[in-house]
């Protein structure tokens, strides 16, 4: 019996949030192995390189994974096959170019940072294509193979830390051990792509061929990022460093939605984009997972209002005490990112990059305002509740941005225009 439509959406949509249940529990586990074998200050230099590694994987999949699932999700066999390779090999050349950085970067450090950048030089550019290898996968519509190749990473990186504790536990060889094993999956997910690596020279191609949408998701990962830093920033010199382990605290019961959403949005875009040509059901899917998963945020922040306080110290020590009057108002955060995920799934897969760069953005000036407001006026309860009264802006504006996009690519198909460009 051949399988449907609706059950192989189903499918794809548990196999992703499977992949990420998995790759978030190994990161999970590698910061806890990590952290219950070494000093302090070996644990903050393995940290430290792990968000520099973090931040590697944005830039590249803004560059690459972003774009090929955007833009080639839904392409015939040859020319996906042909930007997979290009993608692939872009991929490759950002890896070594952030290498050599973090290389010259140990130049001027000290021991253990030194060790630990030079080893995050070498595994890089695998750390990288590993990363990519999960987009690759999921555009080929093989997302139990981007399960499996994370569950390899998975599996072995415990092994392998369990061995280097054994021979000798400091951090350069337990994180020698995590970055050794990324860079086999790598190689075999090169083997599970069945594409091959492209001539240096397809990197130009590449870049030249999506440059109308690279440079808006490069812009927009990048955005990300540092306005979750200024929060933590804004925290700290408001309300102290306690109260910044309380905020990470209370952003932390959330984890398990934002799992979710990850899960998701990968997955979501590349279905989405095959559809493209049909931007009002785009539109009303991608609103549909916005919706759907925005509500979750408040529920899950009336749930954590029954955790008690013993349970809350159990869990997080005394930094509990901290986050515990946060918790609910920590829900408007979450759902504001739960919507946007709904709605960067639609704009992504209407490739209209500019539309999610501005939303990016917009939001990220107006939120990081309404906490510096906040807590100014309330500390870390107070930037909470300027977060919360910021929400419903916050759901206009990516309303807004993804009515007009899609508005805008019915007029490019009434026009007969190539929806490849924006």
């Amino acid at each position: 019996m051949s399988t449907t439509r609706p059950e192989r959406a189903r499918t794809t949509l548990s196999w992703g949030l499977l992949d990420q249940i998995v790759a978030s529990g190994s990161t999970f586990l590698f910061i806890v192995i990590v952290a219950t074998n070494v000093s302090a200050l070996e644990l903050g230099a393995v940290a430290f390189v792990f968000e520099l590694y973090l931040l590697s994987v944005f830039v590249a999949r803004g560059v690459s994974g972003d774009p090929l699932t955007s833009r080639f999700s839904g392409a015939d066999e040859a020319k996906l096959k042909g930007a997979v390779r290009a993608a692939t090999t872009t991929t490759l050349v950002i890896g070594i170019g952030l290498g050599l950085l973090l290389a010259i970067a140990s130049l001027f450090a000290d021991d253990p940072l030194r060790d630990i950048l030079l080893i995050g030089a070498v595994a890089l550019p695998g750390l990288t294509l590993q990363d990519f290898v999960r987009s690759a996968l999921i555009v080929q519509g093989r997302v139990r193979s981007t399960f499996l190749n994370d569950t390899f990473w998975a599996v072995t990186q415990v092994l392998a830390m369990v061995i280097a504790i054994a021979i000798d536990p400091v951090a350069q060889t337990i994180f020698a051990a995590w970055a050794s094993t990324g860079c086999v999956a790598a190689l075999i997910g090169l083997v599970q792509l069945r594409s091959g690596v492209a001539r240096p020279r397809a990197v130009r191609g590449w870049l030249r061929e999506t440059r109308d949408i690279w440079p808006y998701y490069l812009a927009d990962n990048m955005v990300f990022q540092v306005s979750s830093l200024l929060l933590v920033v804004l925290v700290s010199a408001t309300a102290g460093l306690a109260a910044t382990a309380g905020f990470r605290v209370a952003m932390t019961v959330y984890a398990p939605l934002s799992l979710i959403a990850r899960g998701l949005i990968t997955v979501s875009v590349s279905m989405l984009a095959r559809i493209r040509d049909n931007p009002v059901e785009v539109r009303r899917r991608a609103m549909l997972i916005s919706t759907v998963l925005t509500p979750l945020a408040f529920i899950w922040g009336l749930l954590s209002l029954l955790i008690p306080t013993s349970a809350g110290k159990t869990l997080f020590g005394e930094s509990w005490l901290e986050a515990e009057p946060l918790v609910f108002l920590a829900c408007f955060v979450c759902a504001s990112g739960l919507f946007a995920t709904g709605v960067s799934v639609g704009l992504r897969a209407l490739s209209a990059g500019r539309h999610t760069l501005a939303g990016r953005m917009a939001v990220s000036i107006g939120a990081s305002i309404a906490a510096a407001i906040g807590g100014a006026l309330g500390e870390e309860r107070g930037l909470f509740l300027g977060l919360a009264i910021f929400f419903p802006v916050q759901v206009l504006v990516w309303w807004l941005l993804l009515n007009h996009a899609a508005r805008t690519t019915e007029e490019q198909i009434a026009s007969g225009a190539s929806l490849d460009v924006e």
